[in-house]
């Protein structure tokens, strides 16, 4: 070989078809300086990824209890495929923190990014409830509305409330 270049007629062993997912070998073959030179060709083809799915888009957790963001969650391809994969969060999780947060998970392959979220409610528990009333007068022959019982509620942060009845009942 002289290292000088010139146009070759490569056949390929059969035509590349984007149809099929996963990896196919092709096979090229020229001939140069009388030689038959072959060479493979890997191609993997992927079906396009449509979402991320979690286990579930919404959670109740405690105030301060330990809760970590899931790790991985469900890749949808174009297919009907389903593949576990690693996702990414926008932000850490602060237990210590009451109310909603949402936080976003994202996924990115072959330069598509994909995003769902996670919606987490951290919930105060309540570790005092005493009636505001010292007594309660009933009227013979009357109909006691429960509601008319007044609890004062402190939760764990300090926090407290006044709740009726029904929303202690409830579980408001």
């Amino acid at each position: 070989f002289d290292n000088s270049e010139e146009n070759v007629n490569i056949t390929w062993d059969k035509a590349i078809d984007t149809n099929i997912v996963g990896e196919t070998i092709y096979t090229a073959s020229f001939i140069a300086d009388n030689l038959i030179v072959t060479k493979t060709l890997a191609i993997n083809i992927s079906q396009p990824l449509l979402e991320i799915q979690l286990v579930e888009n919404e959670k109740e957790i405690f105030y301060g209890s330990d809760f970590s963001l899931p790790t991985t969650a469900n890749a949808l391809y174009e297919g009907g495929e389903i593949k576990v994969v690693d996702i990414t969060w926008d932000k850490t999780i602060n237990t210590n923190l009451k109310g909603i947060s949402v936080y976003t998970a994202s996924f990115t392959e072959f330069s598509k990014t994909v995003t769902t979220t996670l919606t987490i409610n951290v919930l105060l528990r309540p570790v005092s409830l005493t009636i505001n009333q010292e007594s309660i007068k009933i009227n013979e022959n009357s109909i006691f509305n429960t509601n008319e019982l007044i609890f004062k509620v402190i939760f764990e942060d300090g926090s407290e409330t006044n709740k009726t009845f029904e929303d202690v009942i409830i579980d408001k």
